[in-house]
């Protein structure tokens, strides 16, 4: 995304000064999971001599629990009969079991020895783990041979395999900050600000373990006609998944220990700032100015390690299918995917078998990497009025220093890539707006943004993505650059008398590096290919659009009427980027991520302490990769729409009782390569309810 910063404005003890708690509860439920839970409490009070300090502590937990259902399929192109058709190599039936826990706490100290001075102290420490078992079952086609006759719906191998996977990840995420600063506003109206902030994060993934069996070889088909729910046989008329699996897929004996693969790694983060601000009211060219001045000084810095192993040794057998099953029966979309892995047993093997699993090499090596960035930025800004119109003009000046380092290995020996960078960058903005009387307001700006990339997009690193059969690399581009976008905004806002805007906004950006996924293949040591994806600047492109809005409460309706009111937007855009180079006689795409429509609309009510909110959004297709080799291979994400349903009472003494109910529709996240016959993903959530209590005392 292009966007500028946004300052948050933190709870301060002193916007109450007093003895405050609030807080809220409540539980959920989701029809592909089961059982949420959520909570959060706030206290603060002010004390000490005149109540001049204040303090804040808050506190959040959560969990949910999920079993969304996935089926994915890989597509390749080709030769039948001298023409080119469109072929699955696989396709995975994944069933997930997912816990994610978040918990959170959050403290403020301030001190306001007077109205103009306050001095402040915030920490925060945040935990988000989760926990994820996948029982995965794959049909692989490309193990085996495509037969003669096949068509872009249909086909038939022979010597196919099933594999069965189990695979069990865990991540954890730890953040601490700590930030302290100042404020104080002198006689003359001058204000000065200043605050260092630090912050360390973690991101761990302890376990990805996965356990694989793979049956003998056996013959498959598939018919796609229907693509969002296609039929699978081991012959026609002879379903894989019928009423009940059963057959060569159900029959453990057919199958045999493959492998067991580990994966683990860690990124930890470093993060230093400091920021200065001084605003000087003053007259200039016989009207009042504002001057504003700033300094910001932040420093990161990033480590990355990963380890892998992988054993097929005889030795590492844990023994027949038949004693790893447990009682739970797999099924996704109607799909009897039959008898699920038992967790606990095969945790139990992985543990043990941990310790034999052979280190991979190199790629424990590639992936690693370390990476810093210093930025240095100081901006100027004023801000008058003229007449009716408050003009707001300045200029930000970065200054940015890069270096990131990754292992290599080559012919077998080990040497450190480098890549470092200095950039300087410059900002200028001009923001006015317009009031043309009470009801009527005009906004024009002139801006430029950046985008600067991720740490693990530049450094010059490689790391193997694994995903069923499917094995791609990811690598990294030292010299992908930041996005660069200069910015245009024009809107006109009406504001009713009624509680209600009618506005138009259209906006232009002019894009320069724009950051685009391009997927392509290669030939790797050893023979055969490989799939690649590595991030790349597209040297121009521009996002042009045009944004509706009507939000309004209907209060000039009679009685209870007036309690209804309506919030609807519309977005169209005509967006693309041009390639410096051709990809299948192609160097013009619709800007990756982007929909040309998004709709928003709700239904509101609000009378006597009662709210309910009725709401829709949908957005478009949109383009998420570009293949280096055939649009029919470019990776879309189809637009999806959901339906919301919010409602509350306030009690008027503090409690208030609420109520939300999302996806009521089970609308399906589905992405496919090219069109949409040929879908590569479908996955469905489900719908949630969840209710609670909030409190204020």
């Amino acid at each position: 995304s292009i966007a500028g910063a946004v300052n948050i404005r933190t709870r301060s003890p002193f916007d109450n000064r007093r003895l405050v708690a609030n807080g809220y509860a409540g539980g959920s439920y989701n029809d592909y999971g089961g059982s949420d839970t959520r909570a959060g409490l706030t206290l603060s009070n002010v004390f000490g001599p005149d109540q001049t300090f204040g303090a804040l502590l808050s506190l959040s937990y959560s969990e949910t629990n999920r079993r969304p259902e996935n089926v994915e399929n890989g597509w390749v192109i080709e030769e039948q009969g001298g023409e080119d058709v469109f072929v699955l190599e696989e396709t995975l039936f994944k069933q997930y079991e997912t816990q994610r826990t978040r918990q959170a706490l959050t403290g403020a100290l301030e001190w306001r020895p007077s109205e103009q001075t306050r001095l402040f102290a915030r920490g925060s420490y945040a935990q988000f783990e989760d926990d994820e078992y996948r029982n995965t079952v794959i049909l692989a086609y490309a193990d085996g041979t495509l037969q003669p006759g096949a068509t872009d719906t249909t086909a038939t191998y022979t010597g196919a395999r099933i594999y069965r996977n189990l695979r069990h990840r865990t991540q954890n995420n730890e953040i601490t900050t700590l930030v302290v600063g100042g404020e104080h506003t002198f006689d003359n109206g001058m204000v000065w600000d200043a605050d260092l902030a630090w912050a360390d994060s973690e991101q761990t993934y302890p376990h990805r373990d996965e356990l694989v069996y793979r049956s003998s070889a056996t013959t498959l088909s598939y018919d796609t006609t229907n693509h969002y729910a296609p039929t699978y046989f081991y012959a026609p008329g002879a379903p894989i998944f019928g009423d009940t699996a059963s057959g060569f897929f159900a029959t453990p004996g057919n199958f045999s220990f493959r492998e067991n693969t580990f994966r683990s790694n860690t990124t930890q983060q470093e993060d230093v700032a400091f920021r200065t601000n001084l605003e000087v009211p003053s007259a200039f060219g016989g009207r009042e100015v504002v001057w504003k001045f700033g300094l910001k000084y932040s420093s990161r810095d990033v480590t990355a390690d990963e380890e892998r192993q992988r054993n097929r040794d005889a030795s590492a057998n844990p023994g027949t299918l038949a004693s790893l099953w447990g009682t739970v029966q797999g099924q996704n979309f109607g799909y009897n995917l039959g008898t699920q892995y038992d967790h606990a047993l095969v945790d139990a093997y992985l543990a043990a078998a941990r310790a034999a699993s052979p280190r991979r090499m190199p790629d424990s090596l590639v992936a690693d990497y370390e990476a810093q960035e210093d930025i240095m930025a100081g901006y100027g800004q004023a801000r008058f009025d003229i007449g009716a119109t408050n003009v707001v003009v300045g200029l930000r000046v970065e200054q940015t220093s890069f270096d990131g380092s990754a292992p290599t290995v080559v012919d077998g020996v080990v040497s450190t890539a480098n890549v470092s960078r200095d950039d300087t960058d410059f900002f200028p903005n001009l923001t006015v707006r317009h009031t043309f009387n009470d009801n009527l307001i005009g906004r024009f700006a002139l801006t430029r943004s950046i985008s600067r990339p991720e740490f693990s997009q530049i450094v010059p690193r490689r790391i193997e993505e694994t995903d069923g059969l499917d094995v791609s690399y990811e690598i990294g581009n030292p010299d992908l650059q930041p996005t660069l976008s200069n910015n245009l905004d024009v809107g006109l806002e009406y504001y009713f008398a009624s509680l209600g805007v009618l506005s138009a906004n259209a906006f232009y950006k002019d894009l320069t590096d724009y950051r685009y996924i391009l997927n392509y293949s290669e030939e790797i040591v050893g023979g055969g290919e490989a799939d690649f994806e590595t991030p790349i600047n597209a040297p121009e492109g521009h996002l042009a659009g045009l944004e509706l809005n009507w939000q309004q409460k209907f209060s000039f309706l009679p009685g209870w009427m007036s309690g209804f009111g309506v919030f609807a937007n519309f977005t169209v855009t005509d967006a693309e980027i041009k390639t410096a180079q051709s990809y299948g006689g192609r160097d013009t795409f619709a800007l990756p991520g982007q929909s040309d429509t998004n709709y928003n609309a709700a239904l509101f009510y609000e009378m006597s302490g009662f709210s309910a909110r009725l709401s829709y959004t949908k957005r478009s297709d949109y383009l998420e990769e570009i293949n280096a080799d055939t649009a029919d291979l470019d990776l879309y994400v189809e637009g999806r729409e959901q339906l919301d349903f919010t409602t509350s009472y306030d009690f008027g003494n503090g409690v208030e009782l609420f109520g939300e109910a999302k996806n009521l529709t089970d609308s399906a996240g589905i992405r496919y390569y090219g069109s949409r016959e040929r879908t590569y993903e479908y996955e469905k959530f489900g719908y949630n309810v969840f209710v609670g209590v909030r409190f204020k005392l």
